[in-house]
């Protein structure tokens, strides 16, 4: 929690101000000055993509008494703020409730869910948007069917065979044979397109590897970008005080 402390004492004795005026005029500054960290803070939150809506769900006002702070809550919104090393997501998905249990050990079915390609694909629920040579195709699928190899060889032979191409056929190749086993939804007017992957103790190593999260430090940036104005703030809150107490 990021907390907000003030110091009237020279105003209270300016105006020779109760206690009880005192704590009044301390709850109207700690809560105007949460209500603009906040909002600087949900500013800092527009370079964010998918995680966006997530991290703003985690910002909250924290009041206690003459206390007042803005917190951000939440696993992912914390690492989206501090940053996280990369790390296999293999064993975590194999505790899932979810697993199921096979002859050979657990194993865990994941769906990735893609956009169309004229989406904004911002929510967390896509894994990205689909390239629009895959979606030309996919979308004449019938409801529920799926791309299998020779649609996604299909793909990749009507690539204009550039210089780029031919340099590096096989990693172009490779980006769209991970779109072999899309499946059209079955609800003709969702637009549903989802492959799916499955984990298990055989997965190689490096299957499952997250690349890891970059460090925002929003927090960081709202408060260098609300302190210049915490004097101004403050000043405009006591005059308003006691222009209506005194």
């Amino acid at each position: 929690m990021i907390p907000i402390k003030i110091d009237i004492s020279q105003t209270a004795d300016e105006f020779n101000l109760s206690k009880q005026e005192v704590d009044l005029l301390k709850r109207g500054l700690l809560n105007t000055l949460s209500n603009e960290l906040l909002r600087q803070w949900g500013e800092q939150t527009k370079v964010l993509k998918k995680t966006r809506e997530k991290y703003l769900n985690g910002l909250k006002i924290i009041r206690d008494g003459n206390r007042s702070g803005v917190e951000l809550t939440g696993w992912l919104p914390n690492r989206v703020e501090s940053g996280l090393s990369p790390f296999d997501m293999k064993a975590g998905f194999l505790r899932s409730s979810k697993a199921k249990q096979g002859k050979n050990g657990p194993y865990l079915t994941i769906p990735f869910r893609y956009a169309i390609p004229t989406a904004e694909a911002t929510s967390s629920l896509f894994a990205g948007k689909l390239p629009q040579e895959v979606f030309s195709v996919a979308k004449k699928l019938p409801l529920g069917g799926r791309l299998v190899k020779t649609d996604i060889k299909g793909i990749v032979d009507n690539i204009p065979k550039t210089k780029a191409f031919l340099e590096d056929q096989e990693a172009i190749s490779s980006k769209y044979e991970q779109y072999e086993g899309l499946t059209r939804g079955k609800e003709q007017h969702h637009g549903e397109y989802t492959t799916f992957r499955r984990v298990s103790l055989n997965s190689p190593e490096d299957s499952w590897i997250h690349s890891g999260i970059k460090a925002r430090r929003l927090a960081d940036k709202a408060l260098n970008k609300m302190t210049p104005e915490i004097g101004t703030i403050t000043d405009t809150v006591v005059q308003k005080f006691l222009k209506e107490n005194m």
